[in-house]
């Protein structure tokens, strides 16, 4: 326990309060969502529908807990085809299924599930925590768990909308372990399955669990962009937008992005294009 103390107190504190975290999951959620991230709710919606019962969000809303934004994503209605036959579900309920049958890893235990050993860090103002401790807490309870719900819930969607005939509960499936893989939050669909395992290398390593999911996420990434020509030719575009599934798109968008950024800041430093650099080994870079 006191090792596992100390490594979660140096991971979030040397992480200058975990500022690495917090602009990953907002890369993440871009690549996956696009812009409409922020012309939706963003995370409040997912994380409202994730913790508000269908029958308090009106008084939610009005006490100020909620905003109607993020009431109004949750309860929007969606028709779905699901073990057969067309459902209306709304947002809140097909996360619902998402959890179940995807197995969408948004408790409050994920990576963090130490965090709690940096509360005593905070300081109490008013009555009111600050600090690490409460910035931790936000970042791993609210803002990751809304975002990969909602992530979750729009991909769904993107996907059942490109191929309406795949019944829901294989896009389900498909979602939940990519969002999961994407967002570092495998739990025990990681490669150390064995809770006890788990601890004694969070000893031994920063985050390997969080290691574990980008060596996934970039083998998934890889495999399915090679096999991708194939289910194009034999079952067509439909088939491959499902066979790349959130991390072909979230990962493509990525590095396209990316790539579009080093050339932006190439241009504005050096007035050129990287591939046109003198140095042979920094084309790319």
């Amino acid at each position: 326990r006191g090792l596992l103390k100390v490594g979660a107190i140096e991971k979030h504190t040397t992480l200058a309060a975990d500022v690495y975290h917090l602009s990953k999951m907002m890369a993440y959620a871009l690549s996956v969502s696009g812009l409409r991230a922020w012309k939706t709710a963003w995370y409040r919606g997912g994380l409202t529908a994730l913790e508000t019962r269908p029958s308090n969000l009106g008084e939610a809303v009005r006490r100020g807990v909620i905003t109607q934004a993020a009431a109004d994503w949750a309860t929007t209605p969606e028709v779905v085809k699901l073990d057969g036959k067309n459902q209306i579900l709304t947002r809140q309920q097909i996360l619902k299924e998402i959890q179940k049958r995807g197995g969408l890893n948004v408790g409050r235990v994920q990576d963090a599930m130490y965090k709690h050993f940096v509360d005593e860090l905070d300081i109490v103002i008013g009555g009111r925590k600050f600090g690490i401790g409460s910035y931790t807490r936000f970042l791993f309870d609210k803002l990751t768990r809304g975002i990969m719900a909602q992530s979750a819930v729009e991909e769904f969607l993107r996907l059942h909308k490109a191929a309406p005939l795949v019944d829901a509960d294989v896009l389900i499936r498909k979602v939940g372990g990519d969002i999961n893989t994407m967002f570092g939050s495998q739990g025990k669909q990681g490669l150390i399955k064995n809770p006890t395992l788990r601890d004694i290398a969070q000893m031994l390593f920063l985050a390997p669990g969080w290691v574990g999911t980008r060596i996934a996420t970039e083998a998934k990434f890889l495999s399915r962009t090679a096999t991708a020509p194939y289910v194009l030719a034999t079952k067509g575009p439909a088939a491959a937008n499902v066979h790349m599934g959130t991390i072909g798109r979230g990962v493509g968008r990525g590095l396209v992005a990316m790539f579009a950024i080093t050339q932006a800041l190439n241009l504005i430093s050096r007035h050129k294009f990287t591939w046109q650099n003198d140095e042979d080994d920094h084309k790319m870079d």
